[in-house]
């Protein structure tokens, strides 16, 4: 039998050599990681992840999830978080994960093997790609060291760039033979102490004049609203936002990344709008939220979470107050007052002035039409409706669970209507949709939040683009709850071609029928299959007890058609401007 390199402590004084697979280990561990999510190629040879102790590797079915994985960590946590890939199509394969990070603002950090720095022609030698100019738009900071003296600095760097605002990737390729190069003990521990642990940038505080500004924007308003974004969440500013919301009474809607940044409960909490809810409740809802306002604060408003300006520009003249982390970078989006700083204190400043008075400012019929909505049932034996489905769901949702969402027309459901108590207990792929995105998801969250109930609701077309991982899922113990809604078809295709076409193409939307029982029994998982509602809620229950990951399948009947005029508010005209 093969020998194991067992793990040994890098702080040794009795050693006088150290390699580059425990220099790149121990300048990770220094930096606050503790985990790597990844796959490991013919590097194995050169490096084995147990050089040292406090690292565990968890070792998943496909690249991208183990960067999705990890990118939810670092959301979770807002500390930068690690994955790794081999050489060439395992880094190409992990380029997925770095868009999603990049959109999404998660301060990942991404490491490939790269073939020897003595075989290093690109587009020639075998698995040989210019990995680090791949990844070079997505990231806000790649390298490629040429000696493993190099690594404690470049692995500073890029820890510091990933969390400074705005947050996102870093991808360092390291070829092969650095993990085996030897250096003395001495200098290695040198190099380390040189380059200790990254301090992330201090957020700019906002000067007086931009706050008495803003104050001058609330007092002259009759009806203003906040669109709240994910900046909030990761500035820490939720209580101050609480309270700012609360003395001045402003109502407040949020995109999908800011999901929680209020309670569904709280009274100033609208809810999630989106460009898909007219369409979907065949109501005017964004007018009856926005015709009438005349402020719209755009609180940690973030382009990329894609609620666009054509949603709220309708009715009355507006206002437009952004508070951001960065300028604002969108040609032809026009704001009265753009606020680039730390939203704790901007907040807190304002809450200081008198609140002005406002203008009655009503919600209910759109609250009402949202519950009215979620309590519909279907007339088709054998499929529930999805808002029935997430009307269930809401039961078990409370403080002690995470929410996750796939991308597909399941998720317009999950994000409008499922009710979510607290910030960080919402994931979703807004600002690059990665088709797929909850299993792999659901596995760093439930790995972050051990203790937590971890719900992923995903439809089959998504799923079953990285189900493989289903196994990673039993293998470390994780009990995540898959709620899938199972239609065989691209269902969100299926309305966009309804909508420009007049009917959908069976050949791009229809698939063939999986049995997603069987295929998580296959996985070591329980798989439930269940037709009617009261099924459903048993099924979660008997599920959340077993302490096992179950995918519960439950055929579900869509309505592919967005009727009438009201889609066209947001949805249909940005579609059709195109």
């Amino acid at each position: 039998m093969a020998q194991v390199t067992r793990s040994r402590s890098s702080s040794d004084p009795n050693r006088s050599k150290m390699t580059g697979s425990e220099l790149l280990l121990e300048s990770l561990r220094r930096q606050g990681s503790d985990r790597i999510f990844g796959i490991v190629g013919r590097e194995g040879s050169s490096i084995r992840f147990n050089e040292i102790e406090g690292m565990r590797f968890f070792l998943t079915r496909h690249e991208v999830t183990a960067g999705i994985a990890a990118e939810v960590c670092a959301r979770s946590t807002g500390m930068p978080q690690v994955c790794f890939s081999t050489l060439g199509p395992g880094a190409t394969n992990l380029a997925t994960a770095l868009s999603s990070a990049c959109l999404d603002r998660s301060p990942l950090i991404a490491i490939s093997a790269q073939v020897e720095s003595f075989d290093l022609y690109y587009n020639h030698t075998q698995q040989c790609v210019d990995q680090r100019r791949i990844m070079e738009p997505m990231c806000k900071y790649t390298a490629e060291p040429t000696k493993a003296e190099e690594i404690p600095r470049i692995v500073q760097e890029a820890y510091h760039a990933a969390q400074s605002e705005i947050p996102g990737p870093s991808f360092l390729s390291i070829p092969i033979n650095l993990f085996r190069q030897e250096m003395a003990y001495q200098r290695a521990m040198e190099l380390l102490d040189e380059f200790g642990k990254a301090k992330r940038e201090p957020l700019p505080e906002v000067g007086t004049n931009l706050v008495k500004a803003a104050y001058g924007l609330l007092k002259s308003a009759k009806r203003p609203i906040a669109i709240l974004g994910n900046y909030i969440i990761r500035a820490n500013a939720v209580q101050n936002l609480m309270a700012f919301l609360e003395r001045f009474d402003i109502p407040a809607v949020n995109t999908y990344t800011a999901k929680g940044a209020l309670p569904f409960s709280h009274p100033n909490n609208v809810g999630t709008v989106s460009c898909y809810l007219d369409g979907l409740l065949s109501y005017d809802c964004l007018g009856s939220i926005f015709d009438q306002t005349d402020l719209v604060l755009l609180l940690g408003y973030d382009y990329a979470e894609d609620i666009r300006p054509e949603m709220w520009t309708g009715g009355r003249e507006k206002r437009v107050l952004r508070l951001s982390s960065f300028p604002n970078p969108i040609a032809g989006f026009h704001t009265d007052l753009d606020i680039i700083g730390d939203p704790r204190h901007f907040f807190d400043d304002l809450n200081i002035c008198q609140p002005p008075s406002y203008d009655s400012f009503s919600t209910e019929d759109f609250k009402q039409r949202k519950q009215d909505f979620l309590s519909r049932a279907s007339d088709q034996k054998g499929r529930l409706l999805p808002q029935q489905v997430i009307n269930i769901l809401n039961k078990f949702l409370d403080n002690d669970s995470v929410l996750i969402s796939d991308v597909g027309l399941h998720r317009v459901y999950t994000t409008l209507f499922g009710n979510v108590s607290g910030y960080n207990s919402f994931f979703a792929s807004c600002g690059c949709a990665t088709f797929g995105f909850a299993l792999p998801a659901s596995i760093g969250a439930q790995i972050i939040n051990p203790d937590k109930k971890v719900f992923a609701v995903v439809g089959d077309g998504g799923f079953h683009s990285g189900s493989q991982d289903l196994e990673t899922l039993s293998r470390f113990g994780l009990p995540v709850v898959i709620i899938l809604m199972k239609d065989d078809n691209m269902g969100l295709i299926r309305i966009y071609e309804n909508m420009n076409a007049g009917e959908a193409n069976s050949d791009t939307v229809s698939f063939g029928s999986v049995d997603f029982v069987k295929l998580a029994e296959a996985n070591n998982c329980v798989g439930v299959h269940v037709s009617e509602a009261g099924q459903l809620e048993e099924q979660i229950r008997k599920a959340l007890a077993s302490k096992r990951p179950t995918v519960i399948e439950i055929p579900v009947v869509y309505d592919y058609e967005f009727r009438g005029e009201h889609h066209k508010k947001s949805l249909g005209d940005f579609i059709d401007s195109k």
